[in-house]
Order: C-alpha cells, then structure tokens, then sequence
C-alpha cells in the first residue's frame, strides 16, 4: 500500500474517533446508536492495522525459459561484465549512453572509414570533482575503441573542481553546511594529482586541468560582486561563483574582479607545478593501480632514468600508514609542502604516514568510498634495482680508471687491476 494512502486512512481514522467523542460529550446521538458507531469504528481500525502489517505475497517465478539462457553469447557476455562492475562498484553506463559506442558502430558500417583513419584522431573526455572517475572514462573510452580494434590518443582535457574557502566562492558556508561540487583549496591541490595519476594509470596521453584563472567559471560573463559573508544573497542576485583556477582573477578580469590578492596563485598551482617537475619528460608508464584497505598507491614506471615513482594518498577519514616495497635502500619523498630523504627499514620497505582525507559532498561517490577527494597525495621516486647495479659497476669502472692511470705512471713491474665485472670487459 502506498505510504501516502497509509497517511490519509489514518487521518480519517483519527477524524472520525475524535467526531465520536464529540457527539458522546454533547449528547446529540443515542447511546445506543453511539456504541454501534463505536464499534463498527473500532472493526474499521483492527482491519486496516492488520491490512497494514501484512506481509505482501511473495511473487511468483515467471513461467518458461530462463531470459538469460536466450541470449546471443555477446548479450551474456556484456550482461555478466554489467553485473560484475556493480558489484565492484563501478560505474556502467547503459548502451545508448556511450556516445562513442554508437559513432564507431556507424563508422564501422563506412566503406571510407578505414581508409580516413576512420574520421577522428583522438578521443577527449571530461571529469569533474571525482578523481577516480577520470581514471574510469578514460578506461571506458579505451575498452570502447578495443571493442572495435582501434587505438586513439585519448585525452583528459578537461578535468578539475571549484572551491568554496576563496572568493567568489561560498566563503561563509562553513562545515557542517553542505556544499556540492566546491571542495576547500587544500582539497582542490590534492585533486589535482589524483586526478592526473588515475587518468595515467589507465593510459590517457594528455591531461589538462581546467583552469589556469577563475574566468567566469560555471556563471555568465560580468558575474561580479566584492567579498562579503552572505548578505548579497538576497533577490536571486548571483552571490557566488565557481573558481575552478589555477590563479586568482587579475583585478581588470571581466568576472569575479575583485580579490584582495588579484593574480596571486593558489595551492593548486603548488601542486600543478609539482606534477609537471616529476612527471614532465622523459616519458613514464606502466601505470599500476592498487587499492586496499582505504588507501590508493598508483605506480609507475621511467624506463629511461631507471626510476619508479609511486602516488599513494588516504581515502579514509583516519590517518593511515602503507608500506611501499623499496627498490632501493634510499628514495625521495615529495608533497605540496616540501621533500625529504626516507630509508628502507630491515625488509626493504619505505614506512609511509598518509594524513586522513577530509568529507566533502560529492553526490555519487562508488561503494567504498567516503568522500570524493582523498588526503594529502604523497609521491615517492626511488631509483630500481636495475640502476643502482648499474651505479655500482661505474663506480668499479672508475676505480679501475684511476688505478690504470696511477699505474701507468709508476716504476712498477706488473698492473694490479681489480676484476672488472663481466659486461664491462
């Protein structure tokens, strides 16, 4: 029974109790008449209590063959992988959502298309305030293009997250008040790498943040107003905006004019300018995505400096510790505030201490997870094993160079040179 029916019966159930007390005090009805009324009021209430608390009918199995046993094997297949995906928590867009789905499937059809690169050069897509779900489209938009056996760049050229603790954002809407799609500026900075080592996990080309300044954000060009703690928020008059930027508006900016530090940058310039200084040239890949126990460490391999560089963050709102096998005896260890020297401990492992992360309100977040953003990202760079045998053997190499050269000024009869490992002779 609908709760809104439920609602109404027993208004009127109630009504026509309190009529009956009514016409008991002034009298006007026989009591004979009345105790009839009485009790056809109580039956009416026992039958609809029971009518309420009864359990429905379980419904029966449908008749015939199993649906599922009907299928063609490409219609089974992609059902187990849906259901496999829910119940990881992942997001599975339906057939007639994936855009990219339907252009290939019509340009398979093309008698030109092969022969013109089938039309499209690469693949962009989009991600907002979620930095796992910029490493899930670019995954999706890879599978896709599999599926009909071609390779595209794919680009994540827009991705990032507005603020609420920074004009023109919602300065005066402080926790626990809710704020979807504005993080804090700390919050922001942290995206900003997430974001980046989930696309690259999953092999996207470029990633652009969106965007260097506030611009206009998500509001129309000449949204302007001072900073103030609500009271402008009155009338329906714009009050706030979204500053997705990199930097503050200049003071001459069309929108959003009128910061006291016009130009200057935020803390996610810190960490744009962090991920460009470690994850600029050479080339890096071989991106490994580990999640467990609330926390997620994406690895990555640079073949040409010999280096492997880790991105490990809290998803937790309790800080955390994570052991990262060491492929060195010494790495360094970088966040937004700085960089220092760590050790392996006996086992060749770094000890790693990961800050908690922070609720925001991000509306849609996958089973498992407690808010959108995680806590500070930590990254780790060490040099492999590969390369310190490698350091090693120059090192001998030079010792022997030395020798040799010592020697071959020396009244001496005989070189003593020490052994020379095997690929150096």
């Amino acid at each position: 029974m609908p709760n809104g029916l439920k609602k109404g019966l027993l208004i009127a159930f109630l009504a026509a109790g309190l009529s009956l007390y009514a016409m008991k005090e002034m009298g006007t009805v026989p009591m004979g008449t009345l105790l009839l009324y009485a009790g056809l009021w109580a039956a009416v209430g026992v039958g609809g209590l029971l009518l309420v608390l009864r359990r429905p009918a379980q419904a029966k199995p449908p008749e015939g063959p199993n649906p599922f046993e009907q299928m063609l094997d490409d219609e089974r297949e992609r059902a187990r992988a849906i259901l496999s995906a829910r119940f990881q928590g992942r997001e599975v867009p339906t057939e007639d959502s994936n855009w990219l789905a339907m252009l290939l499937r019509i340009y398979s059809g093309d008698p030109l298309a092969e022969a013109n690169n089938y039309f499209f050069d690469a693949v962009a897509v989009h991600s907002y305030g979620y930095p796992w779900r910029s490493g899930w489209l670019v995954l999706y938009a890879r599978e896709t293009m599999d599926a009909y056996k071609i390779r595209r760049p794919i680009w994540l050229n827009e991705n990032g997250v507005a603020i609420w603790d920074d004009y023109p954002g919602p300065t005066w809407l402080v926790p626990p008040a809710k704020r979807p799609n504005k993080v804090s500026s700390q919050q922001q900075a942290w995206y900003i790498i997430q974001s980046a080592a989930h696309a690259w996990a999953q092999g996207a080309d470029k990633v652009m943040y969106h965007q260097l300044y506030d611009d206009c954000g998500d509001e129309g060009a000449g949204s302007d107003f001072p900073p103030h703690n609500g009271e402008l928020c009155v009338a329906g008059q714009a009050c706030f905006g979204s500053a997705f930027g990199l930097y503050r508006n200049l003071a001459g900016s069309v929108c959003y004019s009128q910061h006291p530090q016009p130009g200057t940058p935020r803390p996610a310039a810190q960490a744009f300018r962090l991920l460009a200084t470690l994850f600029g040239p050479p080339n890096f890949g071989n991106g490994q995505l580990e999640q467990v126990n609330g926390i997620t460490a994406i690895h990555f391999d640079r073949p040409a400096t010999q280096e492997r560089l880790h991105v490990i963050w809290n998803r937790s709102f309790q800080a955390a510790q994570y052991y990262l096998t060491a492929q060195s005896d010494v790495a360094t260890l970088y966040t937004l505030n700085g960089q220092q020297t760590i050790t392996a401990d006996k086992k060749g492992r770094y000890l790693v201490a990961l800050p908690p992360a922070l609720p925001d309100d991000y509306v849609g977040l996958r089973q498992g997870d407690v808010s959108g953003i995680g806590g500070p990202p930590i990254i780790v760079v060490e040099k492999t094993r590969d390369a310190l045998l490698e350091q090693r053997m120059l090192a001998q190499f030079d010792v022997a160079v030395s020798i040799t050269h010592a020697i071959a000024k020396a009244p001496v009869m005989r070189e003593l040179l020490p052994e020379l490992h095997p690929l150096l002779r």
